[in-house]
């Protein structure tokens, strides 16, 4: 029997998730939209509808738009929806997640409680109970007149963000979501190792965007070489690290595994900066950057790398192997995560599965 849904927003993120459906185990009963100008339009063959508390007998109401936290108050509050019957725009690729993984074999326990989790609960990057406590937490976000930019207090500092996130509702978002991020008990929290940082340290940040975890460490480094190809992110981090313009070093580039004028690589920044720790999160090319660090990876004393390891499904495994070669154990960090990007790309296309999030060696 197909599940009936009515589908909440007609733009852009339903477009997006459209060509997910597989129209034999889903029906679309209508589609909801707050905006009543669409009302009674005709869309995808169905008609377009205001919410209502009357929606006869449907399994979800699958929410497509950005502002989920919102609609889904909305329609428990003012609809009296059952908070178990709302999802979000993953919910297609979150049924086809737990139908792979309700036909194998689960071995592992902290596997079997994100699943338990998923199965109950709209399926989200990050799918543990310590993420509910940021969804809408109060955030203060300030503007500098002077430079036309948003900025919050990140432990006693200013962190500014990118000119493109030029609401304070859009950077409450970005950070409600970095605050998370970095939760003790998230599988992305960089902290959760033992980083060996001193007063001597030299630190490659490479793919840094807004400078969190660069801006977590300033004060207990010698040197901190923030490598990020982004211009908009480049404006905000020299804003940002202006107070250590002495100990901070901004590079424009890819990390890759030649130097050219648009690359660099680790072995050529090491020749001029002893490099102890190096953590990278650029967007699936972890591996062609560690391509031009062997040997910072081969002859480098008193190192760790930490790195991001779920950009795409194989990415974890690939690290592990190159790793082995240089380092006697490779650690990765505790529980799971969901993706849903690759290379600025929906991962709406890519094998829904669960990933590790962050791989480290130490020497």
């Amino acid at each position: 029997m197909k599940k009936k849904v009515i589908i909440f927003g007609t733009g852009g993120m339903f477009e997006k998730v459209y060509h997910k459906i597989d129209f034999d185990k889903y029906e679309i009963v209508c589609f909801w939209d707050n905006n009543r100008k669409k009302k009674g339009l005709e869309y995808k063959g169905k008609i377009i509808k205001t919410p209502s508390k009357q929606y006869g007998e449907i399994d979800k109401i699958v929410v497509c738009s950005s502002f989920f936290e919102e609609i889904a108050t909305q329609l428990i509050t003012e609809y009296n929806v059952p908070e178990c019957m709302i999802e979000n725009y993953l919910y297609f690729t979150k049924c086809e997640l737990l139908e792979y993984y309700n036909n194998i074999n689960i071995d592992k326990i902290e596997l079997k409680e994100i699943i338990n989790y998923i199965e109950n609960h709209p399926l989200e990057v990050f799918n543990y109970e310590f993420y509910k406590n940021y969804r809408m937490v109060t955030i203060e976000v300030m503007y500098d007149i002077e430079n036309k930019m948003f900025y919050v207090d990140f432990m006693n500092n200013k962190m500014y963000f990118k000119r493109s996130l030029d609401t304070k509702e859009k950077v409450e978002k970005y950070y409600r979501f970095l605050l998370a991020e970095q939760d003790k008990k998230s599988p992305h929290c960089y902290f959760n190792f033992d980083l060996n940082i001193t007063k001597d340290s030299i630190v490659v940040d490479a793919g840094v965007a807004e400078g969190n975890f660069a801006l977590s460490i300033i004060d207990k480094v010698k040197k901190l070489i923030l490598i990020e190809i982004d211009e908009e992110w480049i404006e905000a981090l020299k804003i940002t690290f202006a107070p250590w313009k002495e100990k901070v070093t901004i590079i424009n580039k890819y990390l890759s595994d030649v130097s050219n004028e648009t690359s660099i690589t680790l072995d050529d920044i090491n020749k001029t900066d002893y490099i102890n720790l190096v953590k990278l999160d650029i967007e699936g090319y972890e591996i062609r950057a560690l391509a031009g660090a062997k040997n910072l990876l081969l002859k480098q004393e008193s190192f760790q790398l930490i790195s991001c390891c779920y950009h795409y499904q194989n990415e974890e495994n690939e690290l592990k192997e190159l790793l082995k070669l240089y380092f006697d154990k490779v650690e990765v960090s505790k529980g799971y995560m969901f993706f849903p990007y690759f290379n600025g790309t929906k991962y709406l296309n890519q094998t829904a599965r669960l990933r590790r999030g962050l791989i480290m060696v130490n020497r």
